[in-house]
């Protein structure tokens, strides 16, 4: 058996990642767009534009992204920092760009390029061997 599916758990240290920046910035510029060529009257155009970019500003359009040291263990653990969450489910369908994890009752993204390839890879393989 080789080290990397033999792993009881995989630590990753998670840096803020470019390509979350760049899909939230396209997704509302996307939407700014879509809400301006719509026939909504100005006033109302206006009020959603500025709404739109006020919750961008404060909360992001996407689910929040997984930071600094996290741990993932074969039990469906999570530890990141000193709170511990279960995994309680995963969508890896471009998991060549992100992961999607429901940690506990709140989604989480974890993009590529803020993990090193290899730590990555495993992580993806451990979350494919779980039930």
């Amino acid at each position: 058996m080789s080290l990397i599916t033999s792993a009881k758990s995989v630590k990753l240290h998670l840096k803020p990642s470019y390509s979350s920046l760049q899909v939230n910035a396209s997704l509302l510029v996307l939407t700014c767009c879509f809400i301006a060529l719509s026939q909504l009257p100005l006033v109302v155009t206006l009020y959603l534009v500025l709404w739109l970019i006020n919750h961008d500003y404060q909360y992001g359009l996407l689910a929040p992204c997984l930071l600094g040291e996290v741990t993932f263990y074969q039990d469906g653990r999570v530890q990141q920092g000193e709170r511990v969450m279960y995994c309680k489910r995963t969508l890896s369908i471009l998991s060549e760009l992100v992961l999607l994890l429901k940690l506990d009752q709140h989604w989480y993204l974890l993009w590529r390029d803020s993990a090193n390839d290899q730590a990555y890879w495993q992580l993806m393989l451990q979350l494919k061997k779980e039930p």
